[in-house]
């Protein structure tokens, strides 16, 4: 089913976009409505123009534009209805086909047309149009677990679209995104998406996500799209980490991305020697691959940084002071 609706979307789209897309169109601005123009129940009819060789569909809410020709007998898939002086489109049924899954009202203009010439005949409606199938329910109760992502599961839903938006210093941009996630059943009544990537410690921006359940991403749907839901925001420092205080500031190493990240205003502590069990981001030590010293940090405290085997090195402007034993 889904296969053979799949084939009907893709066929309505290449008819839709058939016709004069590719040539030059000329402006002229139409002096009357087609004769005897009628909109009623998603289904319109005119009566035929003098010297009009097809008559020109288009909405700028679809992809594409319908060009129907008057010396051919196709019906566009029982959309069409022929008789001698007068053509009637089934507008809600070519839309249900061309697999049209946004309710709402478009705004659809009808030409007449003499080969690639508009013809003084223009007549434009306003659709409220519904989709026939039935919409999947809204995720609820959007959480965040550390770095996992949560929502109730919504029935017959096969896919979820995320997106994750970081906000930070008053903007706002999208760190991740994703259209085809598959639901991860956690104890039958919760769907989950984890990544371990896109959400890093940060104290200083927020996080929140959006989720839509949808039927198939990929077309051949059973069901519309769920509404936009959109999560609370959470502090990027209560991103899962391991964090403490060192002196005036604090720590937090975030094994996702090897970083260890201190943040603060003054210095940090100084340390008697190398060992692990002295600076406490010790245990962690050969992971750690990145170091970001964020403004505000005054001083790096004694042996605090040795040993380490970083590759990316990030110093603020705020820095006065450190030691030689600091990076030994």
């Amino acid at each position: 089913m889904k296969a053979k609706r799949g084939f009907i979307c893709l066929l309505m789209t290449l008819l839709i976009t058939a016709g004069f897309l590719s040539g030059a169109v000329t402006d002229v601005r139409a002096a009357s409505s087609l004769p005897n123009f009628k909109f009623a129940d998603g289904k319109a009819s005119w009566d035929l123009v003098s010297g009009a060789d097809s008559y020109k569909i288009k909405s700028p809410g679809l992809n594409g534009t319908t060009t129907i020709k008057v010396d051919e007998g196709y019906d566009y898939l029982g959309c069409l209805t022929r008789t001698d002086t007068s053509l009637i489109y089934d507008i809600q049924k070519a839309m249900d086909l061309m697999g049209i899954y946004n309710n709402g009202t478009y705004e659809i203009s009808f030409f007449a047309m003499n080969g690639k010439e508009e013809l003084d005949y223009l007549s434009k409606v306003s659709f409220n149009y519904v989709c026939p199938l039935p919409k999947l329910g809204n995720p609820s109760n959007l959480h965040w677990d550390g770095k996992v992502l949560k929502w109730d599961a919504v029935e017959n839903t096969e896919y979820y679209e995320i997106e994750v938006i970081k906000v930070k210093n008053g903007g706002r941009s999208v760190v991740w995104r994703d259209s085809s996630v598959e639901p991860y059943t956690d104890t039958g009544e919760i769907s989950t998406y984890t990544s371990w990537d896109i959400l890093q410690y940060d104290d200083e921006c927020e996080y929140y996500f959006t989720v839509i359940a949808t039927d198939n991403p990929y077309g051949g749907r059973d069901y519309i799209d769920s509404d936009l839901i959109t999560s609370k925001t959470i502090s990027g420092s209560d991103i899962v980490c391991v964090t403490g205080t060192t002196g005036d500031c604090k720590w937090a190493y975030n094994p996702d991305n090897a970083k260890l990240t201190i943040s603060g205003t003054g210095a940090m502590e100084d340390y008697i020697d190398t060992a692990s069990t002295t600076v406490p981001w010790g245990a962690y030590r050969d992971n750690i691959l990145k170091l970001v010293i964020k403004d505000g940090v005054t001083h790096i405290g004694d042996y605090s940084l040795s040993r380490l085997k970083i590759n990316s090195l990030t110093l603020p402007d705020t820095l006065i002071s450190y030691t030689l034993h600091t990076l030994e």
